[in-house]
């Protein structure tokens, strides 16, 4: 029988590597309902609102590549996986920066 450590060391293991990527991706699809999200609905994750974030994508100006399905009238989509490793990108990038402030040894909660 495991014991709750056990647990959470299973648990740290899963949000780092592949299988925590699949989580995050797995979560960002639940969030939004399907695993392509519309431009409109994520374009503050960019800091744009939906008329400037579908300006940007049609000119392929978006940290994350957006597509279309039918015609040049359907809204652009984005897909989770690529939302999940952008996400994932700015975290590091905070946490790098966290970490000169707050010194490495300093361990977050």
């Amino acid at each position: 029988m495991r014991t709750p450590k056990g647990r959470f060391e299973d648990l740290a293991g899963l949000q780092s590597g592949e299988s925590g990527r699949a989580m995050r991706m797995f979560l960002i699809a639940i969030e939004y309902g399907s695993t392509t999200v519309p431009l409109a609905r994520c374009a503050e994750l960019f800091g744009y609102s939906p008329d400037e974030a579908a300006k940007r994508a049609a000119r392929a100006a978006l940290p994350v590549p957006a597509f279309r399905c039918g015609s040049q009238k359907s809204p652009w989509l984005v897909n989770v996986e690529d939302l999940a490793d952008y996400l994932e990108n700015q975290r590091r990038q905070a946490l790098q920066e966290w970490r000169k402030v707050n010194g490495p040894s300093y361990q977050l909660s």
